[in-house]
């Protein structure tokens, strides 16, 4: 899902994909189901099969990797928040880069790891 690097609002990333995982069914059906089905009756089932993007947005809902890829994001998505709002403010913040690093690392690192493993 994710091939090229693009310029991403990664705060409202997070809402985003939490509403498209809401609604996951009803855009899997919409776009192979429904719009195949509405294109047949208006007799432009053919445009809509030679449509690029038609095509890579099926593909990516009839992939498994996509589903999993959203939940990952949804679910690591918190872990950041705090640290790109601190960041994006319009005063010099360089002292504190460091440590609130470091404070990410160590949240990060908690995820996979026992508090006893690390040393920080």
């Amino acid at each position: 899902m994710f091939v090229r690097h693009v310029q991403c609002r990664w705060l409202t990333l997070g809402p985003a994909l939490q509403r498209i995982l809401r609604n996951w069914k009803a855009v899997c059906k919409y776009f192979i189901t429904d719009l195949p089905a509405m294109s047949k009756e208006n007799h432009t089932e053919s445009n809509l099969r030679k449509n690029s993007r038609y095509q890579r947005i099926c593909s990516q809902l009839k992939g498994k990797e996509t589903l999993a890829e959203i939940q990952f994001l949804t679910n690591t998505g918190p872990l950041f928040e705090s640290f790109l709002e601190l960041f994006q403010k319009q005063e010099p913040l360089i002292h504190l880069l460091y440590s609130e690093s470091a404070d990410l690392l160590k949240t990060i690192m908690l995820c996979f790891m026992k508090y006893d493993c690390w040393k920080l």
